[in-house]
């Protein structure tokens, strides 16, 4: 039970410290986050869903976006009403022509599958 408390006690400490600490910093650099004087910026969807396989996808979510010899690969969820998932992936080298590229519903198996994570492994040399 001391151990506990100790480990709360030291939690709280770094925690006050590390409040101060960014107070500090973002009104030295006038940070928006501390004054509360920040607003958003957004546009047009850069990717919008269609008609693929003969399925209608109603939404796109979920990207995973991966840059690799100039170009964008873009892995997203697409939802449905005939099937509720799928993966989509795109390809192109400017985020203004996302829209425009081919999208290929990736035919991982049947059943529900959805938010798309990318890894990257650099290959042995053997």
């Amino acid at each position: 039970m001391i151990r506990g408390r100790k480990i709360a006690a030291l939690l709280m400490l770094c925690s006050i410290a590390l409040a101060g600490r960014t107070e500090a910093s973002g009104s030295e650099s006038g940070s928006g986050l501390v004054t509360g004087d920040f607003k958003w910026v957004v546009s047009e969807p850069v990717l919008a869903p269609t008609k693929l396989g003969g399925v209608q996808w109603i939404a796109v979510k979920d990207p995973s976006p991966v840059r690799y010899k100039g170009r964008w690969h873009l892995f997203v969820t697409v939802r449905g009403i005939e099937r509720s998932h799928a993966v989509v992936y795109v390809t192109f080298e400017d985020w203004s022509k996302a829209k425009q590229t081919s999208q290929q519903v990736l035919k991982c198996h049947p059943g529900y599958f959805c938010a798309p994570q990318v890894f990257y492994f650099t290959p042995h040399k053997k």
